[in-house]
C-alpha cells in the first residue's frame, strides 16, 4: 500500500488517518479448516478530543484483499474485517494526535492462497485492499 486514508472535519483539520505497515516484519497467522487467517497491522491515528469536545469513534472497517493477475487485472483473495471499535481519548488541555497498532484479520481460503502462489510467479506479490467502515462522533 502506498496510499494512506484520511478523514477530515468541513475545515479540513485531520480527524483520523489509517496507514498500512508497507513491509512488516512478522505476520501473525493461523490455519484454519478452509484457509488461513492472517492479522495485518496498521496504525490508526485520531484526535484527542477536549473533554467537552463530542467523542470521535471509528468503526466496523472492512474490505477486500486483491491480488494483481500477470495481465494486470485484480482478483479477490479474501476479507478484511476488524470488529472493534477505536477511540483516541480526552485531553484536559490542548488536543493532539494519538497513534496506536489496530490489527486487521485477512480471511482467504487455501484455493485463494494457491491463487496469489501462481500470480506472483516467483515474485512478491502485488496486493491492492479496499477498506471502508464507520465513523461518528
Amino acid at each position: 500500500m502506498t496510499e494512506d486514508i484520511e478523514i477530515e472535519d468541513a475545515s479540513g483539520r485531520r480527524l483520523v488517518s489509517i496507514t498500512f505497515a508497507k513491509s512488516p516484519s512478522i505476520l501473525n497467522g493461523v490455519r484454519t479448516a478452509s484457509g488461513f487467517e492472517l492479522r495485518l497491522p496498521i496504525e490508526v491515528t485520531m484526535r484527542v478530543r477536549l473533554r467537552d469536545d463530542p467523542m470521535l469513534m471509528l468503526s466496523n472497517l472492512r474490505g477486500d484483499v486483491q491480488v494483481k493477475e500477470p495481465n494486470g487485472s485484480l482478483i479477490n483473495v479474501g476479507t478484511l474485517i476488524d470488529k472493534s471499535r477505536h477511540t483516541a481519548g480526552i485531553s484536559n488541555s490542548e488536543p493532539y494526535s494519538n497513534k496506536d497498532i489496530k490489527y486487521l484479520s485477512w480471511k482467504g481460503t487455501f484455493a485463494d492462497l494457491a491463487h496469489i502462489e501462481k500470480s506472483r510467479n516467483g515474485h512478491p506479490p502485488q496486493f491492492q485492499m479496499h477498506i471502508e467502515g464507520e465513523w461518528s462522533f
